[in-house]
């Protein structure tokens, strides 16, 4: 990926949306948002937008026409990695989407998706970066990252049993609403920790 030499403003969600769907992106917007946030608030030493490009992407980057086409593309992702470095720097944090639609089966279900493409596939392989340069020796990361990891196994144990046993959506709404209780403030733990490290380290 060639990296612009000119930054883009952020176009916004919906438009950034339009542009993965464009190019056949094989996770939603709210994985990659949050893919991208945890590698901006990593401590792991390898990781990056163009590394992390071609991890969402299978490591292929998306075929192009023209060189100018490649550019944009570039220049577009980028938008979104400098709007997070940018909330990142300002010491505030990624807030997950509201947790809306759970009143039946199926918009539980849809909710239990999103929450984990957010915290799954989004924040905590983003943070990990395939443990590329991910270094497990400050215990305050460490314990943050293995709390949400417990977290994201609950909510893929209510994930499993909606689908396995639909009878139980009372009770598994319930375990829902009292994890998702707790998720951005385990995130934002996660952040802090490594924010600390980052600090010490300068």
């Amino acid at each position: 990926m060639i990296i612009p030499e000119t930054a883009m403003t952020y176009p916004g969600d919906a438009d950034f949306s339009a542009f993965l769907e464009t190019h056949d992106c094989p996770i939603s917007l709210t994985a990659v948002k949050f893919r991208l946030w945890g590698q901006v608030t990593t401590v792991a030493t390898a990781a990056g937008p163009e590394a992390e490009t071609r991890t969402i992407w299978g490591d292929a980057l998306p075929a192009f026409d023209s060189a100018e086409e490649s550019m944009l593309f570039s220049a577009t992702f980028m938008s979104l990695w400098n709007e997070l470095r940018r909330v990142d720097e300002e010491g505030k944090y990624l807030k997950l989407p509201p947790r809306t639609g759970i009143g039946d089966l199926e918009g539980l279900k849809r909710m239990v998706e999103a929450r984990l493409d957010a915290l799954s596939e989004g924040y905590f392989t983003g943070f990990l970066a395939d443990l590329r340069g991910f270094d497990f020796g400050y215990p305050a990361v460490d314990n943050a990252v293995s709390r949400l990891g417990d977290m994201i196994e609950e909510v893929e144990y209510v994930a499993e049993q909606l689908d396995e046993a639909p009878s139980t959506f009372a009770q598994q709404r319930r375990r829902f609403i009292r994890l998702d209780g707790k998720a951005q403030r385990k995130l934002d733990a996660i952040v802090d920790a490594a924010r600390s490290v980052h600090d010490e380290s300068r």
